[in-house]
């Protein structure tokens, strides 16, 4: 909320961040708000925001999707932007996260190709901005569909080039194919089912 001062009236917004590590983990990912959203969250009854608890959940997911095979500063760069509350340009990316202007823009670059981070210009300035689309999680199991589907027509007519699905390679490949088939199916499925618990 707008502070007020006896002898100069009212103050500008402050901007107030935190920076949170975590042990053993190098670099760290710096929270960011000014006090004039938190005042506009207040004002509609919302709780006010922890900085220091959102850098820690930030840096932790950014490391678990790193160890699950996501590149880490495309992790970082996707929490970053999941706990600022407006988009951030690649700069101001490049400085919480403590990395190169290269680094960021390989990163957006990657999140964009599977829909999770978008790029917006802004009007009077030659710098953009990059966001979150809504839906993120929902963008990029999306994209993965395309991806199983390619996989699955790799897969198709494999086994007979094994020597056969009697084959242990065969099998496998079948196996495979078999699982693709069916997540395909269920995923757009799971997908609608997602978007209509959201309405």
């Amino acid at each position: 909320m707008t502070e007020t001062d006896a002898r100069t009236g009212p103050r500008e917004p402050r901007r107030a961040s935190v920076r949170s590590r975590t042990a053993g983990r190098t670099g760290t990912i710096e929270v960011a708000t000014s006090a004039a959203h938190g005042g506009e969250s207040e004002g509609r009854g919302a709780m006010a925001r922890d900085e220091a608890k959102l850098s820690e959940f930030a840096e932790r997911t950014a490391a678990v999707l790193t160890s699950a095979g996501f590149p880490r500063m495309a992790s970082r760069v996707l929490m970053a932007l999941t706990v600022s509350e407006t988009g951030l340009t690649a700069a101001e990316l490049a400085e919480r996260l403590s990395a190169s202007a290269a680094a960021i823009s390989g990163a957006v670059r990657y999140l964009q190709s599977f829909g999770m981070v978008h790029r917006v210009a802004q009007p009077g300035s030659r710098r953009d901005v990059y966001e979150l689309p809504d839906n993120p999680w929902f963008a990029a199991g999306v994209s993965e569909d395309r991806i199983y589907g390619a996989l699955y027509n790799l897969a198709e007519g494999m086994p007979e080039a094994a020597g056969g699905s009697d084959t242990v390679v065969g099998a496998r490949i079948e196996e495979m194919s078999d699982f693709l088939q069916f997540f395909r199916r269920r995923l757009p499925e799971l997908l609608e089912e997602w978007l209509q618990s959201r309405r």
